[in-house]
């Protein structure tokens, strides 16, 4: 493919938002196309091409009968281009928006030709920036390197050019192959790539679409970009936190040592917060055969009832693509598998044992009937809430299904039927194409599993934060597991835990419950519930973390007035973490409190400097100080102002500071008041019996409201 075109550096040059479009396409002669703004063109000539299997790519203006049509008005349009590539008919639409995008679709007229990649665009990156590169999986990592120094590296399904003037790309999650972007040699090249994907007058037709987000946070873009695909959890619903079997019992699990468990869970922790059991890998006859193994003689009905009379909800991990080589559903349908090169079924590696695993072809329907009935049996028979879908990366790649479809179509042709299946049970993902899962299913794991050692903690840390951008958006992001226990060190384990609470996704335990120590129990209940909220890394284009280190500088923005800024140390030695706050978007003074050591800090402007421990985290409240008294901080959850603090009102007349806090736990209870000069507490009262105390006597900076053993709910004020 020809080299065409620029992606210029002149999108800093821009004027606020006018009523049209600010973004619109052009094409030449021969059929390239630009995209330029009011005052700054942004994609200069790029072309677009089709590729066959085993001939050169066909580029838009050398199409045979290609003709072209302009629909649209002033305010926005769309140009279309219609041509031939031998039996194969392209059509390609350049959408003003917002945002632009382009789409191609191509059907086959006669006989069946096999597809190999749809490209978009080819350019040279405009130099100076920083480019993220998304990786193709759950376990696939995620890089940001200078622009300069990307030659030779691929991202998938999502593309941002980051620092200054900002340009993000994104393919659509329907898209029949695997959207890709490639740089080599300063060009940047994007296209859709089909592992043979079969045309034909009798073959459906294929459709992959590339949408450009220009804007100043290249990756708050494409987050806004997938907002609302999230399923039926939705996106201000808490998520899921639990216990689940897999790091704890291990692929020996029985059904003895999960009661055993449960029975720690009721003891220690209120249904209300940590109420999901996730029955894990191990209790199945086999891959393929999800009913009870031997550990598991009473069955699964038997087993969520028990879960359900606790007040909880029960989850399921399957991985329904798979199956053992004697597995019922391979030895009776051999035909109903996915296929490598000379059409032999392909043999995997799941790491469950010696013998190898088919994977289901999803495009077939009775396999679609056989999935479906699956899910349903699961929810409806065996009576699980939630299901937990094991995805391999192979069900996807470069391999070949049935009736001419891409394996990316049999993938989610497949997770449709179990979406189906599923009916409004919370379905969850990990492993596959992270670019197919979209608008499937609820939540997915976007980091690599994670472990008791640190390394790889930090390993999924990465993941999490250079993917915070999808989480309450596409899905929820799930950072695998939260890991408490020893070896991992007390820091360690506060450390995760935080990173966890302000990803806003599932809060799910690994550790064995009946030797989790009880100070290792105070944190997991300082992060319960999984509280609603969507941190981001504050630092991407520092770099550190272009030299491939963990983002140190998380920050959500809880309410108007109130943030949660964490601080983390990754290395093996303690170190001085400094930030100007108004580069993390935080400017003005702020009052600042220390969620984990319940105190308040001096008060910031600007510049913020941290001592930490190794391995350590300072996670901070901080809030606009006001001119009458004001809460600063609680000692319910660490995502402070997330949840228990439901109103708080200041009377001016009567001097009273007066408020609501919901959503406790039984267990004491603290709110601590920010005291400007002038201010002396005389009394508290409410609902609940209550205690003011001065945490840092002298100071007259602060006063405590303590509740020894509050209910659920309290109303609560105190005078000045």
């Amino acid at each position: 493919m020809a080299g065409a075109g620029a992606l210029l550096g002149a999108l800093g040059r821009r004027s606020g938002a006018p009523a049209a479009p600010r973004w619109r396409f052009s094409l030449d002669d021969t059929f390239r196309w630009s995209l330029a703004g009011d005052r700054a063109p942004l994609i200069d000539g790029a072309a677009v091409a089709v590729e066959l299997w085993g001939t050169p790519p066909v580029l838009l203006g050398d199409l045979e009968g290609v003709r072209r049509l302009r629909t649209g008005d002033r305010r926005g349009g769309v140009w279309t281009v219609v041509g031939r590539a031998g039996t194969v008919e392209v059509t390609a639409q350049f959408g003003d928006g917002p945002p632009p995008a382009i789409t191609m679709r191509v059907r086959g007229l006669d006989e069946p030709r096999d597809l190999a990649a749809l490209h978009f665009s080819e350019g040279a990156a405009a130099p100076g920036r920083l480019v993220w590169l998304n990786g193709y999986g759950s376990d696939s990592p995620c890089a940001i390197v200078p622009t300069g120094q990307a030659s030779g590296r691929t991202g998938h399904w999502q593309i941002a050019f980051l620092g200054g003037a900002e340009l993000a790309m994104q393919f659509g999650g329907a898209d029949g192959a695997a959207g890709v972007f490639s740089l080599e040699g300063g060009l940047l090249r994007a296209s859709c790539r089909f592992p043979r994907r079969t045309l034909g007058a009798e073959r459906g037709p294929v459709a992959c679409t590339l949408t450009i987000v220009p804007g100043r946070d290249a990756l708050e873009a494409l987050g806004r970009l997938d907002a609302g695909a999230v399923g039926p959890a939705g996106n201000d619903d808490p998520a899921p936190a639990g216990w689940r079997t897999r790091r704890a019992l291990g692929a020996l699990t029985r059904e003895e040592d999960v009661l055993a468990q449960l029975e720690v869970l009721g003891r220690e922790l209120s249904p209300a917060v940590f109420r999901l059991v996730q029955l894990d890998r191990g209790y199945q006859r086999g891959l393929g055969d999800w009913d009870m193994g031997a550990g598991f003689p009473h069955g699964h009905r038997w087993l969520t009832d028990r879960v359900h009379a606790m007040g909880l909800q029960a989850a399921l991990w399957i991985a329904p693509f798979h199956a053992a080589e004697d597995s019922p559903v391979a030895v009776e349908h051999p035909g109903w598998l996915l296929t490598g090169e000379g059409g032999r079924p392909l043999a995997v590696d799941t790491g469950a044992g010696p013998a190898p695993a088919f994977i289901l072809d999803g495009s077939q329907r009775p396999v679609q009937d056989w999935m479906r009935a699956l899910a349903r049996r699961a929810v409806g028979e065996w009576g699980y809430d939630q299901l937990t879908l094991a995805l391999p990366p192979e069900a996807a790649r470069d391999l070949f299904a049935e009736r001419g479809a891409s394996s990316y179509e049999a993938l989610r042709a497949g997770l449709r039927a179990l979406r189906e299946g599923a009916a409004r049970a919370f379905v969850a993902a990990e492993g596959a194409p992270l670019q197919h899962l979209l608008g499937l299913v609820d939540q997915v794991r976007v980091c690599p599993g994670v472990t008791d050692a640190w390394r790889d903690i930090v390993l999924a840390a990465r993941g999490v934060l250079l993917r915070a951008h999808l989480g309450r958006r596409a899905w929820l992001n799930d950072p695998d597991a939260v890991l408490l226990g020893p070896p991992l060190t007390a820091d360690e384990a506060r450390t995760w835990a935080s990173v966890c609470a302000l990803a806003g996704g599932p809060i799910m335990v690994d550790d064995a419950l009946t030797s989790l120590p009880p100070d290792r129990f105070d944190i997991l209940r300082r992060v319960l519930p999984a509280v609603p909220v969507r941190g981001r890394p504050a630092d991407l284009t520092s770099e550190s973390v272009t030299l491939g280190r963990v983002p140190s500088w998380i920050v959500a923005q809880v309410r108007g007035d109130w943030w949660t800024l964490a601080a983390v140390n990754w290395d093996d030695q303690p170190t001085r973490l400094e930030a100007d706050l108004s580069d993390l978007g935080l400017r003005g003074p702020l009052a600042v409190w220390d969620a984990w050591n319940q105190a308040r800090l001096p008060d910031v402007r600007g510049h913020l400097a941290l001592d930490l421990p190794t391995h350590g985290a300072m996670v901070l409240g901080l809030r606009r100080p006001k001119a009458a008294p004001f809460v600063v901080g609680t000692s319910r959850h660490l995502v402070q102002g997330a949840l228990d603090l439901e109103a708080e009102h200041w009377d001016s007349r009567r001097r009273v500071l007066s408020g609501r806090s919901s959503r406790l736990d039984g267990r004491p209870y603290a709110i601590t008041i920010g005291v400007p000069p002038g201010f002396h507490p005389r009394r508290c009262g409410g609902d609940a019996a209550c205690e003011v105390s001065h945490p840092h006597q002298g100071d007259g900076r602060t006063v405590r409201l303590e509740f020894a053993a509050p209910p659920s709910e309290i109303a609560w004020e105190v005078g000045f």
